[in-house]
């Protein structure tokens, strides 16, 4: 859609311009004559039946305000049979049109560069260097985002007294807790015995042990015959394709909007 021209309508802009000066200026003079008489109202009143300043001021207030409606709408009436006035209500119901059209491409344009960067974000998210960039607190992050993205109720923990424990997670009636670690060498075994000892104190049916950088066979051994789960970061980006692919089946619009 054009953006209307003034043209089309028989005038230029300049002449819609002072046409709406015009008007304003219908207001302006409406409102002053309506307050002179308005005070000269009251004053009139107050004077002749000594009623008192505040049924003066009301019969005042009501006569400016009918005042200012015969006034304005008086002028206005006969405005509006000028030619120009048609010309001029055509204009500004187009420019709204125009201005309400424009205003929906922009909303659509914000939409598709927000789904872009989304899909450009999830690509980034199938890459190991990107999992490893992260600090531990933005690994907490993005894991508890991608187990929420796969139906678990997820919530992180604060900060200090945490057992061990970043993220607690239940589905289907069952809790489990997870603990992050975005380490640059394997995670050894103090890490996951501490998790063992949070099984019981959060009364969880499951934990997991999530790291970028893999597992120590100490790490393996401990955790097996165990409920822990230790989560490598080939298994943290399957989960990440997986959901791409998924989310891009419930979005057509993800990649090509």
């Amino acid at each position: 859609m054009d953006e209307p021209k003034s043209e089309e309508f028989g005038r230029t802009k300049e002449s819609f311009k002072k046409f709406q000066s015009v008007l304003n200026f219908v207001d302006v003079v409406s409102i002053l004559i309506s307050i002179v008489l308005g005070f000269a109202i009251l004053f009139a009143t107050y004077q002749s039946f000594k009623s008192g300043l505040l049924l003066s001021t009301f019969v005042g207030y009501i006569s400016a305000i009918i005042t200012f409606l015969v006034i304005s709408v008086s002028i206005k009436f006969f405005l509006n049979l000028l030619p120009i006035s048609k010309q001029y209500n055509q204009y500004k119901i187009s420019m709204k049109k125009y201005d309400e059209w424009k205003r929906e491409q922009e909303n659509i344009k914000l939409k598709k560069e927000e789904r872009r960067f989304r899909y450009e974000l999830e690509k980034k998210r199938r890459h190991e260097c990107y999992w490893k960039s992260l600090s531990g607190k933005e690994f907490e992050k993005e894991l508890s985002l991608l187990y929420k993205r796969k139906g678990y109720n997820v919530s992180l923990t604060p900060s200090t007294d945490d057992k061990g424990v970043d993220i607690i997670m239940t589905k289907n009636e069952k809790k489990i807790i997870v603990q992050c670690k975005a380490h640059k060498k394997p995670v050894g075994v103090g890490a996951i015995r501490e998790l063992y000892g949070a099984l019981n104190h959060f009364k969880s049916d499951k934990a997991i042990l999530a790291s970028v950088s893999g597992f120590t066979s100490g790490v393996k051994d401990f955790a097996k015959n165990k409920p822990i789960e230790l989560v490598s970061l080939d298994q943290i980006i399957d989960i990440q394709n997986r959901k791409m692919i998924d989310d891009i089946d419930e979005d057509d619009n993800l990649v090509l909007g």
